[in-house]
């Protein structure tokens, strides 16, 4: 009598085999729609970076503000000194005008491990990979610059001449504080230049996460290289 209940709670043996056949069914079912939505969050992320990828390389110095607006979006902020920041959730844009408002410097800085713009030359080959190349692979930098942001950040930048293959425009590659990737503490930072074997271990392990073109030759009042972190902290 007992084994007659529970039968007719659980069914005979052929509705217990189908309902976990029906369980397998739907939890297959499941994880396919699961696997289909994330294959399709990935090509759509990848599609994303390579749309913003094609409008990087559409920035250049001598353009007016309104064509980097017409790439970029609204900027988050401007100052009186025409220094306009840009923001999107893999990278940063610094872009400095004159009273015309066309652009005599810009900087790109990563935000993202995995988003990396190149620049390239006049002749289509690359120079760096922002977030890939590190300083060691830069030959003959015409000057270091090291600032502090807020007293705790680094901003450490190596400015670059390439002559004709670089349209005859200076470049700074940067470490910035606010982009992808880490490096040494401002007390660290101060004395660096100075011991040679630091700064060899320093250029080798620390990725360029900025680069900026249209750069002053000799130093100048402009020396931090993409955002600091009063113009980004909200985002």
């Amino acid at each position: 009598m007992q084994s007659d209940f529970f039968k007719h709670i659980i069914g005979g043996p052929s509705d217990f085999g189908i309902g976990w056949v029906i369980i397998l069914i739907s939890s297959a079912i499941t994880f396919l729609v699961s696997a289909i939505n994330l294959s399709k969050w990935v090509v759509n992320k990848s599609n994303e970076k390579k749309f913003l990828l094609k409008k990087i390389a559409l920035l250049d110095t001598g353009s007016h503000i309104t064509h980097f607006i017409s790439l970029l979006g609204n900027y988050v902020s401007v100052d009186e000194n025409k220094e306009y920041i840009f923001v999107n959730n893999f990278f940063y844009v610094q872009a400095i005008a004159d009273q015309n408002g066309s652009i005599s410097t810009f900087s790109l800085t990563t935000r993202k491990k995995n988003f990396h713009p190149v620049l390239r030359d006049q002749f289509g080959s690359i120079l760096i990979t922002v977030g890939s190349t590190n300083f060691s692979e830069l030959t003959n930098p015409i000057r270091i610059v090291k600032n502090g942001d807020h007293g705790v950040r680094n901003f450490y930048s190596e400015v670059c001449y390439f002559g004709y293959r670089g349209g005859y425009r200076n470049y700074a590659f940067s470490s910035n504080p606010n982009g992808y990737g880490k490096m040494l503490p401002f007390s660290d930072m101060e004395d660096i230049t100075e011991n040679p074997m630091e700064l060899k271990n320093f250029r080798a392990t620390t990725l360029i996460n900025t680069y900026s073109v249209g750069v002053p030759r000799e130093p100048s009042n402009f020396e931090y290289f993409g955002p600091k972190y009063n113009q980004i902290r909200v985002f």
